[in-house]
C-alpha cells in the first residue's frame, strides 16, 4: 500500500524545482509551456475500462500525482489530496483524418493545467478505429519529469494487465517517496556542502555574459512547427565516440562543446553559458515519481582548437556536476541576475541528453519516426508526436544515442525561430559536428569558418553575371521609335481627353523649341511646377529632347524648400501654368504653358532630339538628414537599362494601360511614365483630386481597363477597404509596389490568380528599381516579403561594417552598383563622396552606400530596414517592419506604424492604429494578445496610440516626424484612457503603485491585473519603477525579484500589505535576522497605514 496522506502546512514537501515552477506558472497563468506529454498509437485490442483501472491505481499508490498547490500569501502550499482522480476523456476519432487528429491531440495537450484546485494528470483516448487508438498522458512539470513518464507507463502496463485479469495487483513501491527526496532536499541547504555549492557557482557566474541576440533571419518563414528532428549519421556518430573515447569523456561532452561552439558563432560571441538538465536521482530515487531535475549553467570560452575546448568542457562538466544539489532558481535569486523580460536570465540555449535508446521505451517513443513499434501490455505501440515545452529557452537540442547514430530534435521558441529556421540551423549544425570531430586540432574559429558551398556565402555582388551594355538609346529615342511604328495610337488619357503618340511628340517638339529660344542648353536643369497633366509630360518630353534635364517641383512645399532646390540646381528656367505667382522664392526665368496640342498639330520642323545616353535625364530632389535637400542627376543610360532590365520580368506588349499616380517627384512616377510610353503603352492621368479617394480611383482604374498599376505599401492600406467592399471588373495583370517594406498583412487580401503582384527595391540614386521578388502565397509566411534578387542592370552587394561579406543570414548593408547608379547630388561634393564609393568588383565603376540593411538566405534578399533606424530597446535590436506587419494582421486594425521615443533615456516602441470601425474600438488587451503570440516580449510595444488617420508625405509614405509632433501636441489618443479607469482600492499602496508605472510606462492609466511586461514593460523599465518604489515610506525592503514574483498592481499591492510569510526563500550564506524579518513587517505596516490620497469607489482586491 502506500503511505497516508499528508497534511497542509508540510512546506518541506515542495522541492526547490516545484517552488520555481509554481512561481512561474503563477507568474504566467494560463500557460502550457511545462504542460509535459507522452501519447503512442495502440495497434490492436484496447480496454478502456481496463486502463482507467490502471489510471485509477497509478494515482492511488503514487501522493505527488494527488498534489495540488495552493497560494497563501504569495507562496506556495503542497495539499497531499486522499482522493483526486484525473480527468480521462475518450474522443471518437473515426472519422477524423490524421491532420485533424494530431490537432486534437496538440491541443488536449495544451490546455492549461489549474494546479490549485484540480489534478496535475490528464489522459485523452482517441478511438480511431476497433484496432487503433491514441493515448496521450499529459502531466504539469511540478508533479512529474521525463523519466517518471516512463515509469508512469510501465506502472500503467502492471495495472492495465491486473485489470484484465492477466496479473496480479502487488505493486512494490519505492524505498523512498518525493517527501523524502524533498525534506534530504531542504536539510542539503543547511549544509556545508551548499556553502561550497554557493561559492562555486558564484564564482563560475560572476558578471555573466549579456542575453544572445539572435538574427532575424531565424524567425522568418513559416512557423507551423516548433520542432525538427534529424539525425547525425553514421560516420560522423563514430567520430564522436572516438573522439569521446580519446578524451576520457562521454558522447555528450562531445555534444556539449560542439553545440557551444556552433551557438557562440552564430550569435557572435564567445563568452557563452550553455544549459544542461541533470537527473536528481540518486540511487534511492531511481523509481520515484517526481519532479527531480536540476538545470546547470555551464559556462565555456570558445577560443581555441576543438581538442583544447573538449578538455576544458569535460572540466567544466565534472566540476559542475560535483555542485549539481544547488538549484539553478536558487543561483538566480542569489547572483541577483538581471532579468531579460521572459528569457532565462543566465543562459537562453541548452543541450540534453536523454540517453541510450534500448534504455526506456520513452526514449523509443519520444525520438523515432512512426515506424517504430514497441511492445506495451502485450500491444504493441508506435510513436505519436506531440509539440510540447516550446518557448521555455530560445533553443535546445536534445538527442539520444540510438546505436549507429545520434537522434536529434531541436527545439527553438517561435519569436525567435520559425520552422524553416529551425530546419536550416540544424543542417547548419550538421556540418559543424562534422568539421568538428574530422579535424580536432585545428583552431575552432578555422574550423567553423564560413565555405561558400555550405553556407551560399557571396564572395562579391549577389549577382554575379556581367552586365549588359550600356545601351545607345534614350528615353526620347525609344519613345519617337513608337511613334514611327503606332503615331496614331492614344498615348495619354485625361479624363475625356486623349493625346496619340504623334500629337505628344509634335507638342513635345514645339516645347522644345521654346526651350532652346528661351536659352536652355545642354544639361541644364529645367524646373516643372506643373500638376499630373498632359501637359506636364509634353513638357518633360520636351525639356528631354532639348537636350536638358526637367527637376519636377511641387509647389505646395515650403517656398524655402523650393528656393533650395532651385539655387542648388542652378535651374535657369522654369516651366509653369500661366496663372502660377512665384513670389519671392524664385530666381528662375518662367515659362508658361499657354498653348494646346491642336495649335502643333501640324508641326512641320524635322525631328529632332539633342539628348544623349549620358545626358541627365531628370534631377529628383529628396529630403536630406541635414535638411538640405538632396539632388540625385539620372542619365538617360540609366533608366533605359533599368527599363530594359525590367521587361525580362514583365513582358508588356504595346497596348497595356498604366496609371500616372505618383507625383514628379517621386522616382517611382519614372517607371510609371516611361515605362509607359517607351513600351507603347497606354498612360492614364491620375488627377491629383483622385490620388486620395480610393473609391474614384479605383473606379477608373476599372473603367479605363488599367492593366498595369504601381503603389506603395501605404497606397495599396489606402485602397484595401474599398478594394474589399466594392468589387469591380478589373483588367490588371501586374501590381509593382515599391518605396517602402511590403508587409505580407498589406499584400494578402490582394493576392489572386487573376494578377502578379512584384515587390521592388531600390533608392531613388540607383534609379528606380535595384531588385524584384514574384509575391507569392509562400512569401506571405515571412513578416516582410522579401525584395528577392537584383535586376540584371543592377550589382547587389550585402557587406559589414568592414566591407566583408557577411554569412548567409546575417545582416549586412545594401550596397548597389552596376548601369542604374547616378551620378551623384546636385551641389553635394562631400557627400557625394561619402556615399557614391568605388566598386572593389567591377573596375572604374562606382556603387551606392544605400544604408539599407538585409541579408541574404541563399535565395532572395530579406530587408530589415534602416542603418540609422536600427533601434535597441532592452539591449535588443528591433525591427519596426517586423511590429507593423503583427499589427496589421489583427482584425480590427485598418493601417498601424510603431515609431521610437525616448523617455528618461530609455527607447520606447509606441504603437499608432487606424481602427477599422470608430465604434467598435478592439481592447488593448486583445492587441496585445495578438502582438504576444507572434513577437518577443521585448518587442511589445510601450504606448498604444488611436489615429483617424496616419500621416503621409507627399510620396505617400508615412510621416514619421509628422507623428512625433501629433504625439507631442497631444493629438493622438492614448488607447489606455479609453477604457473604464480602475476602481483602486483605498489602500494609498494601489495608487502609488499604479501611479509610479503610468510615469515610468508612459501610460494614462493601468489595469489593476495588467502585467508588467505585457503592456510594454522591460527589465530597464522595471528598475526604474523599483527605484521609486524603495523611496517609498516603508518599501525599503522590497526587492527587485519581489517585481518579477509579482508582476501585476494587484498581486504587487496585496503583497506589500500582507502579513509576514511564515516561509521566505531559502538563502544558504545568511537566514533573514529577526531584525530583517520585523523591518519588513514594520515598512508593510507603514506603507499600509499611508492615505496619500483619498480614494473614492468600491474596493477590489
Amino acid at each position: 500500500m502506500y503511505k497516508d496522506c499528508l497534511q497542509i502546512g508540510d512546506e518541506e514537501l515542495l522541492s526547490m524545482q516545484q517552488r520555481a515552477l509554481w512561481f512561474i506558472d503563477n507568474y504566467t497563468p494560463g500557460d502550457s509551456q511545462y504542460n509535459i506529454s507522452m501519447a503512442f498509437r495502440i495497434h490492436g485490442s484496447f480496454q478502456i475500462d481496463a486502463f482507467r483501472y490502471a489510471v485509477n491505481q497509478l494515482v492511488s499508490k503514487n501522493a505527488t500525482l494527488r498534489s495540488t498547490f495552493v497560494n497563501v500569501n504569495g507562496e506556495p502550499k503542497l495539499v497531499i489530496n486522499e482522493h483526486l482522480p484525473p480527468a480521462l476523456e475518450v474522443f471518437d476519432a473515426t472519422n477524423l483524418s490524421q491532420e485533424a487528429l494530431e490537432d486534437a491531440v496538440q491541443n488536449f495537450h495544451s490546455i492549461p493545467f489549474q494546479l490549485e484546485k484540480a489534478s496535475c494528470l490528464r489522459f485523452g483516448i482517441y478511438v480511431v478505429s476497433a484496432e487503433e487508438y491514441v493515448v496521450l498522458m499529459c502531466v504539469h512539470h511540478i508533479v512529474s519529469d521525463f523519466t517518471s513518464l516512463g515509469l508512469m507507463l510501465d506502472q500503467l502496463e502492471h495495472y492495465y494487465l491486473a485489470g484484465l485479469g492477466e496479473d496480479d495487483d502487488a505493486w512494490l513501491p519505492p524505498a523512498e517517496d518525493f517527501k523524502d527526496y524533498a525534506v534530504k532536499e531542504r536539510e542539503y541547504y543547511q549544509s556545508e556542502a551548499a556553502e561550497e555549492s554557493k561559492a562555486y557557482w558564484s564564482e563560475c557566474l560572476k558578471q555573466p555574459p549579456e542575453v544572445l541576440q539572435w538574427d532575424s533571419f531565424w524567425r522568418k518563414g513559416a512557423n507551423d512547427k516548433s520542432s525538427v528532428l534529424f539525425s547525425i549519421g553514421e560516420e560522423t556518430t563514430k567520430k564522436i565516440k572516438r573522439l569521446a573515447s580519446k578524451i576520457g569523456g562521454s558522447i555528450f561532452t562531445v555534444m556539449l562543446a560542439a553545440w557551444s561552439a556552433y551557438i557562440a558563432r552564430e550569435t557572435k560571441t564567445v563568452d557563452i553559458v550553455m544549459g544542461v538538465p541533470v537527473s536528481m536521482r540518486h540511487s534511492v530515487h531511481q523509481h520515484i515519481i517526481g519532479c527531480l531535475f536540476n538545470v546547470l549553467p555551464i559556462r565555456l570560452s570558445v577560443d581555441q582548437t576543438f581538442h583544447h575546448f573538449l578538455l576544458a568542457a569535460k572540466e567544466r562538466l565534472l566540476s559542475a556536476l560535483d555542485n549539481r544539489n544547488f538549484c539553478l532558481s536558487q543561483m538566480v535569486e542569489h547572483l541577483a541576475v538581471e532579468r531579460n523580460d521572459g528569457r532565462n536570465p543566465l543562459f537562453q540555449a541548452m543541450v540534453n541528453m536523454l540517453g541510450h535508446v534500448e534504455q526506456s521505451r520513452w526514449l523509443t517513443l519520444e525520438m523515432a519516426d512512426d515506424s517504430v513499434q514497441v511492445s506495451w501490455a502485450g500491444r504493441t505501440i508506435s510513436p505519436f508526436r506531440v509539440c510540447q515545452q516550446e518557448g521555455q529557452i530560445d533553443i535546445e537540442l536534445m538527442f539520444v544515442d540510438a546505436g549507429s547514430q545520434l537522434r536529434c530534435e531541436l527545439k527553438g521558441d517561435k519569436h525567435f525561430f520559425s520552422h524553416s529556421g529551425l530546419q536550416i540551423f540544424a543542417k547548419r549544425f550538421e556540418l559543424v559536428v562534422e568539421a568538428l570531430v574530422a579535424a580536432p586540432d585545428e583552431e575552432i574559429n578555422t574550423l567553423l569558418a564560413p565555405k561558400s558551398e555550405d553556407y551560399n556565402l557571396l564572395s562579391g555582388p549577389i549577382n554575379s553575371d556581367a552586365l549588359p551594355e550600356v545601351s545607345n538609346q534614350t528615353i526620347i529615342s525609344l519613345f519617337d521609335q513608337w511613334v514611327t511604328q503606332q503615331a496614331a495610337s492614344v498615348a495619354i488619357r485625361y479624363g475625356v481627353d486623349t493625346l496619340t503618340y504623334l500629337d505628344l511628340q509634335h507638342w513635345s517638339l514645339e516645347v522644345a523649341v521654346q526651350l532652346i529660344q528661351n536659352g536652355v542648353m545642354l544639361g541644364d536643369r529645367v524646373g516643372v511646377a506643373l500638376l499630373p497633366s498632359p501637359e506636364a509630360v509634353v513638357v518633360m518630353l520636351g525639356i528631354m529632347r532639348a537636350g536638358a534635364g526637367y527637376v519636377p517641383l511641387d509647389l505646395r512645399l515650403p517656398q524655402q524648400r523650393l528656393a533650395q532646390i532651385v539655387e542648388q540646381s542652378e535651374m535657369k528656367l522654369i516651366v509653369v501654368n500661366a496663372d502660377v505667382d512665384p513670389d519671392d522664392w524664385c530666381t528662375a526665368k518662367l515659362m508658361t504653358m499657354t498653348a494646346t496640342e491642336s495649335e502643333y498639330g501640324t508641326f512641320d520642323h524635322c525631328t529632332f532630339n539633342h539628348s544623349t545616353p549620358a545626358s541627365i535625364a531628370y534631377s529628383v530632389f529628396t529630403s536630406g538628414s541635414t535638411g538640405t535637400p538632396k539632388g540625385i542627376d539620372v542619365e538617360h543610360s540609366n533608366v533605359v537599362s533599368c527599363l530594359n532590365a525590367m521587361s525580362e520580368y514583365l513582358a508588356h506588349a504595346p497596348g497595356e494601360v498604366w496609371t500616372w499616380f505618383h507625383a514628379a517627384s517621386f522616382d517611382l512616377s519614372v517607371w510609371e511614365l516611361w515605362g509607359a510610353l517607351c513600351s507603347g503603352g497606354a498612360l492614364v492621368v491620375v488627377p491629383d483630386d483622385l490620388r486620395n479617394q480610393p473609391d474614384k480611383f479605383l473606379d477608373l482604374v476599372a473603367a479605363e481597363q488599367v492593366t498595369i498599376v504601381s503603389q506603395t505599401p501605404s497606397g495599396l492600406k489606402n485602397l484595401l477597404s474599398e478594394f474589399r467592399h466594392r468589387p469591380r471588373a478589373y483588367a490588371i495583370k501586374h501590381w509593382v509596389i515599391c518605396g517602402e517594406a511590403l508587409l505580407s498583412a498589406t499584400v494578402r487580401p490582394y493576392l489572386s490568380a487573376q494578377w502578379t503582384f512584384w515587390n521592388m527595391y531600390g533608392p531613388a540614386e540607383t534609379t528606380i528599381f535595384a531588385t524584384v521578388e514574384k509575391v507569392t502565397e509562400e512569401l506571405t509566411d515571412y513578416n516582410v516579403i522579401p525584395i528577392g534578387k537584383p535586376l540584371s542592370f543592377a550589382t547587389v552587394y550585402l557587406l559589414n561594417p568592414s566591407r566583408q561579406t557577411p554569412l548567409m543570414g546575417e545582416v549586412g548593408e545594401i550596397y548597389i552598383g552596376g548601369r542604374g547608379v547616378a551620378r551623384g547630388y546636385v551641389g553635394l561634393e562631400q557627400l557625394t563622396t561619402q556615399c557614391f564609393i568605388a566598386d572593389p568588383y567591377i573596375h572604374h565603376r562606382c556603387m551606392y552606400k544605400t544604408g539599407d540593411l538585409a541579408y541574404w538566405d541563399g535565395e532572395r534578399i530579406h530587408f530589415c530596414g534602416r542603418v540609422d533606424d536600427q533601434i535597441k530597446v532592452s539591449g535588443y535590436r528591433i525591427e519596426i517592419a517586423e511590429i507593423e506587419d503583427c499589427l496589421n494582421r489583427h482584425h480590427a486594425i485598418a493601417d498601424a506604424t510603431v515609431i521610437v521615443e525616448s523617455h528618461e533615456g530609455l527607447n520606447r516602441l509606441v504603437a499608432i492604429f487606424v481602427p477599422v470601425s470608430k465604434d467598435n474600438l478592439p481592447e488593448e488587451s486583445a492587441i496585445r494578445d495578438h502582438l504576444k503570440a507572434y513577437l518577443p516580449i521585448y518587442m511589445l510595444p510601450g504606448r498604444m496610440m488611436l489615429a483617424d488617420e496616419l500621416p503621409r508625405n507627399a510620396h505617400n509614405k508615412i510621416d514619421r516626424r509628422a507623428l512625433n509632433g501629433l504625439i507631442e501636441a497631444g493629438q493622438l489618443t492614448d488607447i489606455s484612457s479609453l477604457g473604464p479607469a480602475p476602481v483602486l482600492p483605498v489602500d494609498s499602496v494601489f495608487a502609488e503603485i499604479s501611479r509610479i508605472w503610468c510615469e515610468v510606462l508612459g501610460r494614462s492609466t493601468v489595469g489593476l491585473d495588467d502585467a508588467f511586461f505585457n503592456i510594454g514593460g522591460n527589465s530597464l523599465a522595471l528598475m526604474q519603477i523599483y527605484a521609486q518604489l524603495v523611496q517609498l515610506p516603508g518599501c525599503g525592503a522590497l526587492a527587485p525579484s519581489d517585481l518579477f514574483r509579482f508582476p501585476t498592481i494587484r498581486k504587487l499591492a496585496n503583497y506589500l500589505l500582507s502579513p509576514l510569510q511564515p516561509m521566505v526563500l531559502v538563502e544558504v550564506a545568511d537566514k533573514p535576522s529577526q531584525t530583517r524579518r520585523q523591518k519588513t513587517l514594520n515598512a508593510r505596516k507603514a506603507l499600509k497605514e499611508r492615505q496619500i490620497h483619498s480614494l473614492k469607489g468600491e474596493q477590489d482586491v
